[in-house]
């Protein structure tokens, strides 16, 4: 294959990410406004909250489409590297707001414990159905354009999204069924903790390559043997040192453990 091709091939997969994401964007805005009205309307603290959720979605989404944008844009003098790091800033700002989303719908939901309030939950079902399918429309479409962790961290919102939606549903179940409005902020809880462990895995992710760790995936000595079974390669210095200088660490830290 040649590098003409590749190229090209990369181009069009940045093109169609970005065009994708813009999308996606707009489409949000009509899953905010919905769920909006139904949570004032409902006065449903899960439906809010995932309405506090869809304003960092239309932010990540957002972020998302001006971080593919300036993936195009060629290398030069003082970026020799090119804009693909755009993208990992953006995964990880991303994931910083959904570690304080979670923080918001938390500290809310234990105000309603306290102070229970009614809630509709008819309007519920309503507004979490339309953000349900919007937003599984738009994780799809993402999936399909999953290739870089930026758009893998947009579409992670959107999917937590999808989840909050169906925790809303089934606290309006709860509530119609049984009267008792504390499934609400209890769901709330529940939608906050998946959010935070979703987004705490991106954060360790684009943390390791901002930082250029070695990916999980790779044993550093075990790369080194590899290059020094190629013929015609001797040593491999820096590799090795620091292959070793790591089995060092890991021995000190073991005999450090207590028994």
């Amino acid at each position: 294959m040649s590098s003409q091709h590749v190229g090209h091939q990369h181009h069009h997969t940045h093109g169609m990410a970005k065009q994708t994401l813009r999308f996606a964007f707009f489409l949000t805005i009509i899953i905010l406004v919905a769920e909006l009205v139904g949570g004032m309307i409902g006065n449903s603290l899960a439906l809010l909250s995932d309405a506090g959720h869809v304003v960092t979605d239309i932010f990540a989404l957002g972020l998302a489409w001006f971080a593919a944008v300036q993936a195009e844009r060629p290398a030069n003098a003082r970026k020799t590297f090119g804009y693909h790091r755009v993208g990992i800033l953006a995964a990880l700002i991303n994931a910083v707001t959904l570690i304080l989303i979670a923080f918001a719908i938390t500290w809310e939901a234990v105000q309603r414990l306290q102070h229970p309030q009614p809630v509709q939950p008819l309007v519920m079902f309503i507004s979490a159905g339309i953000g349900i399918a919007i937003n599984l429309f738009i994780g799809f479409g993402l999936q399909r354009e999953g290739h870089s962790l930026n758009v893998r961290a947009a579409a992670l919102h959107v999917f937590s999204d999808v989840a909050a939606s169906v925790g809303v549903i089934i606290a309006g179940i709860l509530i119609l069924l049984t009267g008792w409005t504390l499934a609400d902020p209890l769901l709330s809880v529940g939608i906050a903790v998946l959010i935070a462990v979703g987004a705490w895995l991106i954060i360790r992710e684009t943390t390791d390559i901002l930082m250029e760790a070695v990916p999980r995936d790779i044993s550093l000595s075990a790369l080194v043997n590899d290059m020094k079974g190629v013929r015609g390669v001797e040593d491999v210095h820096d590799l090795q040192q620091r292959a070793a200088r790591a089995n060092c660490l890991s021995v000190r830290r073991q005999a450090q453990q207590p028994e």
